[in-house]
């Protein structure tokens, strides 16, 4: 299963899905962009207008878990 985001690199992408094809499993993308953008709504209070760094990319690694 791939749960892709806005910092999901394209070989990231085809790495998993050629592991998937050669490991002979379902591969099913679901993207997570949504709930991302959910929750940074959720944080624009704490965060405000501070630019995005690796904070963001822990919320994406938060939604995957």
């Amino acid at each position: 299963m791939s749960l892709p985001s806005q910092f999901s690199s394209q070989g990231s992408l085809d790495d998993a899905r050629l592991l998937a094809v050669r490991l002979g499993i379902t591969y099913d993308v679901i993207p997570i962009r949504t709930a991302f953008d959910s929750v940074k709504h959720e944080l624009e209070g704490v965060f405000g207008r501070a630019p995005e760094d690796t904070t963001e990319e822990n919320i994406q690694a938060r939604l995957r878990g």
